[in-house]
């Protein structure tokens, strides 16, 4: 007989889904983080749409594993910008995620007047 899984564990595996995503919006559209980071989420949506897969959908169907391996690439291309993202800049949209206040901090432009 199969172990049926806990439903807390269910939801515990979709909440990190959903924290995930918002995190690479974030992140995608944050101008800290570098294009080629940014372009694995695309790419991985385009090889989503691509006709061709590692393994096809109708067999994979037929196996009972259907779209696994377009999930786990949108899955693992997330992962990746979060992991090589710059930690600072993760942390800072963690943080805002979070709903923690962020220090009082201004960014601003600077000029040395010499007399």
């Amino acid at each position: 007989m199969g172990r049926r899984a806990d439903p807390a564990a269910r939801v515990g595996i979709f909440a990190e889904l959903v924290r995930s995503a918002r995190m690479a919006w974030h992140l995608l559209l944050d101008p800290r983080v570098p294009l080629h980071l940014k372009l694995l989420v695309p790419l991985a949506a385009a090889y989503v749409a691509w006709p061709v897969d590692i393994i096809p959908d109708l067999l994979a169907g037929a196996m009972g594993i259907g779209i696994a391996d377009d999930l786990a690439v949108i899955v693992i291309a997330v992962r990746l910008l979060i992991g090589l993202a710059p930690k600072h800049v993760v942390q800072e949209h963690s943080d805002e995620l979070a709903g923690v206040p962020r220090a009082n901090v201004h960014d601003a432009a600077y000029r040395v007047v010499e007399d």
